[in-house]
């Protein structure tokens, strides 16, 4: 019986099959067959032959490691754009990356990681801004507390001005 084309072929994606590559050969030689015209029907015989060679190219490819290599870098590239991992490969071929991808992702970052930045930014506002002292900065001087001097200086009329003027560059410098 000779087998016609699927009318639906490239329409349904792909399966991904696990087979274990001893048993590459004997798959891949099961599927010879295919290739040979008294296989399809005419008609649908160019179309199964591309087919089944396609299919016979992804196994010998062997491109699931691929993949697995490709997703293992863009995790080592989004781990070190975010959280600021360093990595390291050894000259060896296939070469050793260190740290390897742990199971479950270690959450501590650093700079120059985006999100060591973002807490480097963020403490400086709340340091320079509001007066509070974080790891990395300390909140005197801070804007608030400069601001207030300079209202309560206002407030009491003093006719020195030079305190506030000083007062306000400063300020500036801080949000500069």
């Amino acid at each position: 019986m000779k087998i016609p084309f699927p009318v639906d072929y490239g329409t349904k994606g792909c399966a991904l099959v696990a087979i274990d590559i001893s048993m590459l050969p004997i798959i891949a030689g099961l599927l010879k067959p295919l290739e040979e015209a008294r296989s399809w029907q005419a008609e649908d015989y160019q179309q199964g032959y591309r087919a089944i060679t396609t299919i016979e190219a992804c196994m010998t490819a062997l491109c699931v490691q691929q993949l697995v290599d490709s997703n293992d870098r863009l995790y080592r590239l989004l781990d070190a754009g975010l959280f600021g991992r360093v990595y390291e490969a050894s000259g060896d071929d296939p070469p050793i990356i260190t740290p390897s991808i742990p199971v479950v992702p270690d959450m501590e970052f650093a700079n120059p990681g985006a999100l060591g930045k973002l807490e480097h930014i963020d403490q400086g506002l709340q340091s320079f801004v509001g007066g509070i002292d974080t790891p990395n900065y300390s909140g005197t001087p801070n804007v608030l507390a400069l601001l207030q001097g300079v209202i309560d200086a206002i407030n009491a009329q003093e006719t020195d001005n030079t305190e506030i003027i000083e007062d306000l560059v400063e300020i500036i410098a801080l949000l500069g």
